[in-house]
């Protein structure tokens, strides 16, 4: 098939191999929903890391939407073979790709900065958008600002080996920023970030938050009895759920320790962890309490929303977060929300409204989760009246449709491109 031409091509990176890290592949696969069936665009997929031979190329039924899968490279992965992937990646992409046309290329890895400089140089006429779902010194420094902020301003002084390697990172990713057209941020939080450390000038960015179409199915009180009673939970047991990675930066740990202080006060209730990870730490932490905790490994999507059907409350202690899918999820059927006030996940959540937020307190030197306050909001849901409790759930799924719906987030990415 031949592209019409004066169309705008737009180019949507992906890396197969590392799709379902920071929810990208979820996202993307949320992008192409909000672009299907919009005639000013031609879509192309560009699959980079893909599990195939040689490269591939596919169309979807309407003929507008087209999957480049590039293989990834069988030797030893470093900065010289990334390199050498990047300048074989342009080669190939300019038979498909004429400077000519309105391109616009969608990258969602910030450490492909080889990529963004050979895209500008390649195709001098086109924009360049980076998605900024991640940043990496929020994970090693469970999203304490102020030590991030005192790592770079201390550059030429640094001696500790992970500072200096996060402060390497901070000047590449400013490398990166300085190279894009455009910067979508996920949460205002990572704006202000931009702004005020990384010096990106304001016109430069563009905050939409991750959208999700609606797939929420509603039980009524006998249709949840019966789906308890076919996975093993007693119908009076209330449940607590967890999605997401098994590591110690989604605040499992504290998690596991504010529940054990639940139980002793609120016995009829269940924790379940739904996702993939570090089972052997969780199963330590979960010492003497294994038969009120279950660990689902990761499921299909259809039998995580099973899930939700009958949970009672969300919960998502994250030290670091930028919009997260599962809180979306959680809102989106309806569930009230438990997170902290941690980087982006803050904004997600309005205390009293769809849910209450957990502090975590930040110094130069570590990060304290409350998990006292963790318990309190817990136990206080469990023992809350069930008329105020509903209105709560009733307000999670409005912050859904007004904020983080799927039709919300098709209107922003329209202005964005």
């Amino acid at each position: 098939m031949k592209f019409i031409e004066k169309m705008k091509h737009l180019y949507i990176f992906n890396n197969q191999s590392n799709a379902a890290q920071y929810g990208i592949g979820a996202y993307i696969r949320q992008l192409i929903e909000c672009l299907k069936g919009n005639d000013a665009f031609y879509i192309t997929v560009v699959q980079l890391g893909a599990y195939e031979r040689e490269l591939k190329t596919e169309y979807d039924e309407s003929g507008k939407i087209r999957t480049l899968f590039v293989p990834s490279i069988n030797y030893y992965y470093n900065e010289q073979t990334s390199k050498l992937y990047c300048r074989n990646l342009l080669y190939l992409l300019s038979l498909y790709i004429s400077d000519s046309e309105e391109n616009i290329f969608h990258l969602n890895y910030i450490d492909e900065t080889f990529l963004f400089e050979l895209i500008k140089e390649k195709f001098s006429k086109s924009m360049v958008i980076l998605t900024l779902h991640y940043l990496n010194w929020t994970f090693h420094l469970k999203g304490n600002t102020l030590r991030f902020t005192e790592i770079i301003s201390r550059n030429e002084e640094l001696t500790d080996a992970e500072d200096k390697q996060i402060y390497q990172e901070y000047v590449k990713d400013k490398q990166t920023f300085s190279t894009v057209d455009k910067i979508i941020c996920l949460a205002n939080y990572t704006k202000h970030l931009l702004l005020t450390h990384y010096a990106v000038p304001e016109e430069k960015i563009t905050v939409i938050y991750n959208g999700l179409e609606d797939k929420a199915i509603f039980l009524t009180k006998k249709e949840i009895d019966a789906k308890k009673q076919s996975i093993l939970i007693p119908q009076n047991e209330k449940i607590i759920l967890y999605t997401g990675r098994m590591d110690e930066n989604k605040g499992l740990k504290p998690l596991i320790n504010a529940f054990r202080q639940v139980l002793s006060e609120y016995s009829k209730v269940r924790l379940i962890l739904a996702g993939n990870g570090n089972y052997d730490f969780i199963l330590n932490e979960c010492n003497c309490i294994w038969n009120k905790i279950t660990l689902t490994g990761r499921i299909e999507k259809d039998k995580l929303y099973e899930l939700y059907q009958i949970t009672d409350i969300g919960v998502l202690p994250s030290f670091s977060e930028q919009c997260s899918y599962s809180a979306i999820e959680i809102m989106m059927h309806g569930i009230p929300l438990v997170g902290t006030d941690a980087t982006g996940l803050s904004e997600m959540i309005e205390n009293g409204y769809n849910g209450y937020k957990v502090n975590i307190e930040c110094t130069n030197e570590s990060v304290n989760f409350m998990e006292e306050k963790l318990s309190a909001i817990l136990l206080q849901l469990l023992n809350m009246d069930s008329q105020l409790f509903a209105q709560l759930g009733r307000q999670s799924r409005n912050m859904y449709e007004t904020k983080y719906s799927l039709k919300i987030m098709r209107q922003n990415m329209k202005l964005a491109y």
